[in-house]
């Protein structure tokens, strides 16, 4: 009952459903098996929306809206939006996902809760492990398979991860080229420059090995072929002193770290370091004690 049909071939073969929506050729148009055919409240607008032929369990409150999308044979997929030419398309059984964009979450056949919106974003096989990712932007994330607990925001941006865990990369270009390794925990934010003199951050080719625990903030910073670890680069061109390095932490413009296990604050170009603003804050070195510095006229 109270179902609207407008278009051939339409809701052809739903016979119990309720309150469903098919505008569009085919819309909502695939062979439903006998269970299948009593699904329920759902929106299909676009030829072959929701299109497939539906089995073994009805899938319910559904949002379709563009050619294709949506249009795999569905058993017991329920609350999805897909909006956008094949958004979706072979979706069979995962919940709750949101794609916006032509081919957004093309391929993944069983995730849940992610929410996906640029052409291309997400693009691969994810798997359950890529349940609730979210990818906002042209080919963001578009090769990520069972990378868990990722956040990529920006075109591009996080665009070679795919078995990599827990990272976040916003702006343009933000953590480009990381190749297939097992990248976990970084974290970047920067977009390139628009004439592109300078990448995202982390938007460097990640060649050899695999790359944790990095933050980098601002346009261009750690930017460098790398497989380092541990590393924090805050200030736009900021970068550590190798490929390879560890635990450097470098603060400022266009600031590039000195050694493994150091921190570096401000470039060549900084002339005072004030520790705190009357200049007599107090420090420790390691263990050997502390070091007061006096206040100066």
């Amino acid at each position: 009952d109270n179902n609207t049909i407008l278009g051939y071939g339409a809701m052809d073969d739903m016979v119990e459903g309720d309150d469903n929506v098919a505008i569009g050729m085919n819309a909502l148009g695939g062979a439903l098996d006998a269970t299948a055919d009593a699904s329920a409240g759902n929106i299909a607008i676009g030829k072959a929306a929701m299109g497939g032929a539906w089995v073994s369990a009805t899938s319910e409150y559904n949002v379709a809206i563009g050619h294709q999308a949506l249009d795999d044979a569905l058993a017991g997929s329920n609350y999805n939006v897909a909006i956008g030419r094949r958004a979706c398309t072979m979706l069979t059984s995962g919940d709750s996902n949101i794609a916006i964009g032509a081919d957004a979450l093309y391929s993944s056949t069983d995730v849940d809760k992610c929410i996906i919106i640029g052409a291309d974003a997400a693009q691969a096989v994810m798997t359950a492990d890529a349940d609730a990712t979210i990818a906002i932007g042209f080919s963001s994330l578009s090769v990520l398979t069972s990378g868990q607990a990722c956040i990529a925001i920006g075109n591009e941006s996080l665009n070679e991860n795919t078995i990599g865990d827990s990272n976040i990369a916003i702006g343009f270009n933000a953590m480009l080229e990381t190749g297939a390794f097992q990248n976990d925990n970084n974290i970047a934010i920067g977009s390139s420059n628009p004439d592109g003199s300078l990448l995202g951050a982390m938007g460097g080719d990640w060649v050899t090995a695999a790359s944790s625990n990095n933050v980098a903030i601002g346009t261009g910073s750690m930017t460098g072929d790398m497989n380092a670890l541990n590393n924090t680069c805050i200030g736009k061109d900021s970068d550590t002193s190798a490929v390879s390095s560890s635990n450097q932490t470098v603060i400022g413009y266009a600031v590039t770290g000195q050694a493994d296990n150091s921190v570096t604050l401000g470039n060549d170009a900084v002339t005072n370091v004030y520790i705190a603003e009357d200049s007599g804050a107090r420090f420790t070195i390691g263990t050997g004690g502390a070091v007061t510095m006096p206040n100066q006229p």
